[in-house]
């Protein structure tokens, strides 16, 4: 099965960064609001998705051309979003602490490969079997794998921040109800 995983990633390339600081806390909830959010919407999404592969396998005269439409449609859809997602935070520009442009960096540079990631994935989506179902589980679950890979790539965003560290960041995202719902 494609995609029992959750999340995300995007192209870095695609958005202009600013480097006018922003406060802490406005940082925090931009950084943290984006995440929850491309959260939700990829959550959502594989919910949609897992179902779809369900009813798939479950159903007489299973035909890879439908089943290929959603995989491809999954990718192309959670790379967007990704996209979205990265874009917003980059376009924040930095927190306005002591190596904030430091810690925007870090970040843009942990978000790059995730999108990086997700947009490798959706060229082997694109190119995945249209008519050898062994051949199509098999490329659908290397494609998988590769995504997760790329979603565990999330977390080199937060550690990017705690690289840095900036008591007041750290202070903006503790009252921040988005950085919250992160743990």
């Amino acid at each position: 099965m494609l995609i029992g995983v959750v999340l995300l990633a995007l192209p870095a390339a695609s958005a202009s960064a600013s480097t006018t600081a922003i406060p802490p806390k406005q940082w925090a909830a931009n950084f943290c609001g984006s995440i929850v959010t491309w959260i939700t919407v990829v959550q959502k999404r594989t919910s949609d998705f897992n179902t779809a592969i369900a009813t798939w396998k479950a159903s007489p005269g299973k035909k890879i051309s439908a089943i290929r439409g959603v995989v491809v449609t999954y990718v192309r859809d959670t790379t967007v979003s990704t996209d979205l997602m990265v874009s917003k935070v980059k376009r924040a520009g930095p927190p306005a602490v002591a190596n904030g442009a430091k810690t925007q960096a870090q970040v843009n540079a942990a978000l790059a490969q995730v999108s990086a990631v997700f947009h490798q994935a959706l060229v082997k989506a694109k190119a995945l079997p249209k008519s050898n179902a062994t051949l199509f589980i098999t490329k659908t679950a290397a494609l998988s794998q590769q995504i997760g890979t790329g979603l565990g790539k999330i977390g080199d965003a937060f550690t990017a921040i705690g690289n840095t560290a900036s008591p007041a960041l750290d202070s903006a995202a503790h009252v921040t109800p988005a950085c919250n719902k992160l743990g």
